[in-house]
């Protein structure tokens, strides 16, 4: 697992943003809960498509 991955799920939110604002900081995080969420969403569609659409395509 690399610092950048580690980094955006937070691991080492307390250390890099001690000094925020509370108001920055929910922001922050917002956005990563968007970010995570996003990734959730693109790894599924990608199990769809590989898992539904590839094997109709070699039927057909």
């Amino acid at each position: 697992m690399s610092f950048h991955f580690a980094a955006h799920h937070g691991i080492f939110w307390h250390e890099d943003h001690t000094d925020r604002e509370p108001g920055d900081t929910s922001r922050l995080n917002l956005q990563r809960v968007i970010f995570v969420i996003w990734m959730t969403v693109f790894l599924f569609s990608c199990l769809f498509f590989f898992k539904y659409q590839v094997p109709k395509r070699y039927k057909n």
